[in-house]
Parts: C-alpha cells; sequence; structure tokens
C-alpha cells in the first residue's frame, strides 16, 4: 500500500488545493468561506500525512471528506442564482435542523449534495444499514418539512438531491414521488447487487462521508465592504411572482426619492455616511434595481409607513426631493397597518418597536415581499428565529439640502420655505420626525443602516 497510498494521498492533497481555488471566486456566496475553512481542514490534515507517510494508513484515505467537500464545491459552481452553502434551516414543527449544502436560485431551491456509494444508499433504503442510520427517504421527509416552514416568498423551496456518484433507480423513484427532484446517474438495481426487497421504506442512510452530523449552524456573514443594491435585487427577480405586489418601508421609498438615486451621486458632503453613500452610489445606482423591481406592480404601504415617509420628506427633503415624493405616493395603494404572527411574536418579545411591526407585519398580513434598506432589523428578526420575507437594497439619505454648493455649480437646494408633500392619512401640522423608530436607522435621519451582502438573507428569501 506504501507507493499506492502515498500516491492516492498526493491526489488527495492536489484535488483539496484544486477546491479552494474553485472557491475563490465564489467567496462572496454566504457560507462559502466556511466551506472553504472544512476544505482547508482536511488539506491541513492531509498534509501532515504527506510529512509523516509512515503514518498513512487505508483507513485515512477511505474516511476523507475530501470527495463529498469536492461534490458541493462542483454543486454550488453549477448551480444558478446561488446565494448560500452550508445554510442550516430549522423546521418549525419538530425543532430540527437540516444543513442545505447549497441555497439556489435566489432561495427557491434547496440542494443536498449526497456522495455515496450508490450500492451503499440502497442498502440502507431497504433496511440493511447499521442501527441509528437515516435513509435516504427520511432525509428527503425531513428537508420537505423544513422547507415547508422556511417559505421563500410564501412557497416551499424546492427540494433537489444530488447523487455525485450515482443513485439506485427504485431509489430515485422513491424520491421523486415525495416531490424531491433526483439529479445523478440512474443505475439500474440489478447492477448494483443490492437485493430488492421491494417495499421496504425503512432502514436509515447518514450518507456515510457526507457532512450533515459535523456541520455546525451558519452564522450569518459580518457586513461586506461596499454595497452591492443592483445585484440583491436583481438576484431575486428570477424567484419572484410576476404578479406579485411590493410592500414599502420608509427607508424603501427614501431611497427612490433621494437625490443621491437620481442624478446627485457626484456631489460632496460633509458628513461620511452621506459620502460613503454616494460612493456606492457610483458604483452600484439603487434606483435602477428599484425600477426594474417596481415596473409593472402594485406598490403598497401601510398607514405608519406613509406617515413617517411624509414627515421626513417635509423636515429634511429639499424641493426635488419632496416633488419625486409626491410622485411616488400618486403611485401607491396605502392600507391600514396590520399584524401577522411573525411580527406579533417579536413584539411580544420586546425586540420591535411600533412602526416596525407595523410595516412588516403588513407585507407578512398581505403574503407579499417588503422592500427595505433596514437589512439590519431583518438579520435582528432572524437571530430570533422569524423569518421575514423582504427585499433589501442599499440605504440611501435625503442629501438635497446637504450638498455642497461648489460640487453641482449652484447653490445647494434648500429644505425649509417649500411646498411640504400632502399627508392624505395624518394631519398636515405632522411635520416632525417619529422619535420613537428613529433607531431603525432610518436613511432620512441619516443614521444609515450599513449594508450586508445578499438576504436572507436577506437575503436575504
Amino acid at each position: 500500500m506504501a507507493d499506492t497510498g502515498v500516491a492516492r494521498l498526493d491526489a488527495k492533497v492536489r484535488q483539496g488545493q484544486e477546491i479552494l481555488a474553485q472557491l475563490k471566486p465564489l467567496r462572496h456566496i454566504e457560507g462559502c468561506d466556511k466551506l472553504a475553512r472544512k476544505v482547508s481542514a482536511e488539506l491541513k490534515f492531509l498534509q501532515k500525512l504527506q510529512r509523516k507517510p509512515h503514518m498513512l494508513k487505508e483507513d485515512h484515505l477511505r474516511s476523507s471528506n475530501m470527495e463529498s467537500l469536492q461534490a458541493i464545491a462542483d454543486t454550488l459552481s453549477a448551480a444558478e442564482g446561488a446565494v448560500a452553502v452550508l445554510a442550516a434551516f430549522t423546521c418549525p414543527e419538530t425543532g430540527e435542523r437540516v444543513v442545505v449544502d447549497v441555497v439556489a436560485a435566489g432561495g427557491a431551491e434547496w440542494v443536498k449534495v449526497i456522495s455515496r456509494n450508490p450500492a451503499a444508499l440502497q442498502r440502507v433504503s431497504l433496511g440493511q444499514g447499521e442501527f441509528g442510520q437515516r435513509s435516504t427517504q427520511e432525509q428527503a421527509e425531513r428537508y420537505l418539512a423544513a422547507a415547508d416552514g422556511n417559505r421563500h416568498y410564501f412557497r416551499p423551496p424546492t427540494v433537489r438531491f444530488v447523487f455525485s456518484a450515482g443513485v439506485g433507480r427504485r431509489l430515485a423513484e422513491r424520491l421523486r414521488a415525495r416531490g424531491v427532484t433526483v439529479t445523478g446517474q440512474c443505475i439500474d438495481d440489478e447492477q448494483l447487487g443490492v437485493a430488492a426487497d421491494s417495499d421496504s421504506d425503512s432502514g436509515s442512510d447518514s450518507s456515510g462521508d457526507e457532512l450533515e452530523e459535523e456541520r455546525e449552524e451558519t452564522a450569518p456573514l459580518d457586513q461586506e465592504e461596499g454595497d452591492n443594491s443592483d445585484e440583491r435585487v436583481s438576484a431575486t427577480l428570477g424567484s419572484l411572482s410576476p404578479d406579485s405586489g411590493l410592500n414599502l418601508d420608509v427607508t424603501a421609498m427614501l431611497a427612490y426619492v433621494s437625490n443621491l438615486t437620481n442624478g446627485h451621486c457626484h456631489a460632496s458632503f460633509s458628513e461620511p455616511v452621506l459620502s460613503q453613500q454616494a460612493a456606492w452610489e457610483r458604483e452600484t445606482p439603487v434606483k435602477p434595481a428599484l425600477d426594474r423591481l417596481f415596473a409593472g406592480r402594485q406598490l403598497v404601504c401601510c398607514r405608519s409607513a406613509e406617515r413617517a415617509f411624509v414627515s421626513i420628506v417635509n423636515t429634511v427633503g429639499g424641493p426635488s426631493e419632496q416633488a419625486r415624493a409626491r410622485l411616488l405616493l400618486q403611485r401607491l395603494q396605502v392600507v391600514e397597518d396590520r399584524t401577522a404572527p411573525a411580527t406579533a411574536l417579536l413584539a411580544a418579545r420586546g425586540k420591535v418597536r411600533g412602526r416596525s411591526a407595523a410595516v412588516f407585519g403588513t407585507g407578512e398580513a398581505l403574503r407579499i415581499p417588503t422592500v427595505t434598506a433596514n437589512t439590519g432589523f431583518v438579520r435582528a428578526a432572524a437571530g430570533q428565529g422569524v423569518k421575514l420575507t423582504a427585499l433589501t437594497h442599499g440605504s440611501r439619505a435625503l442629501t438635497e439640502a446637504k450638498e455642497h454648493p461648489a460640487a453641482e455649480g449652484g447653490p445647494a437646494a434648500e429644505a425649509g420655505g417649500t411646498q411640504p408633500v400632502e399627508d392624505e392619512g395624518s394631519s398636515s401640522s405632522d411635520t416632525s420626525p417619529p422619535s420613537s423608530d428613529v433607531d431603525e436607522s432610518v436613511p432620512g435621519s441619516l443614521d444609515a443602516v450599513a449594508p450586508l451582502s445578499q438576504p436572507s438573507p436577506l437575503p436575504v428569501f
């Protein structure tokens, strides 16, 4: 085994190095760093054996996770609209946790990668496995139940099992009958050399060299520098129903009418947060992404959001921003505040103030996504076990009154003395910013939420 074993060891080390190179351009995907760390840990162990070849045993090579890691990396590379890898989800009904190898299609598809020998899978599916192992069918039921409890835009994600080493034809048919999409070579049962105990559906399958049992829950990634609003919003269009309406948060409405997103991103500002937002806007403009998202859709906002928006625009908005705000309000259908179980749960825990509960509760109650720059709130809700259906974009403040005169070739517009935006739902004298909810980082207060890489998601969805 000495010479052949060392050669196989060297091949696995090269394989690990190639996987790391393969993952480099995918590091923007949530959880990819975690996958890379798993590959690096496996690689470190194998390289240690390279330095001490006398310690090499057959078990070291046979138990290596490198093939499974390779299969996940290949699936991630080939996936359309991949947004996460090694993402943990909990089934609300049972409390069981499943780890989805690749979340694809913008969040609308869950992919599990199985690289175990198809004959072993077949034996386990027929009840011939070891005690305590889960069958592939049982794993399918767990994934389907978790998907039903973690809906993407109010629909369960589709579940796909990728068998990188192939799968028995009968097992594939059983999975498809349960609603699982099966990818991989289907092998006739006779070729697997396993007795076809036709109707047995018990037993288990731990998927052998898969990593699920040792995978820890994927934590949210830290905020990345920069702002990828266009990518975040655009990534959702493929999985969002064409007839779905949109619920606008105050942050979305402010971003839409801001001077910053309407041709003034080259202005200069004294406030660092505005200078940073201007740089983000020059790199990835928000309004074109929102225009594509809004096109042909019914736009809704709740009464609390409308009042807050009008109050902020009247207080800190310039004349052009106020004019745009009036046009936007003409497009909106204003509905009364609503509640939903998800936001009611947060409110009961003291984790959300009135307006946030109204804004997100209205979207959840109407079963339409909420468009928001308040990614911090969406992430905090997820940390409390509440998944909100939200489309996130970069935060943009109202800037017209803050532009330096030299930046635009003339005096900066002043907010005062202009015609206020009409607020049909409140008294015309209500022009002060809402104090109870300013801590939600509404851009109009110049206390901007720093954007995340893509929701949960947010894509967060």
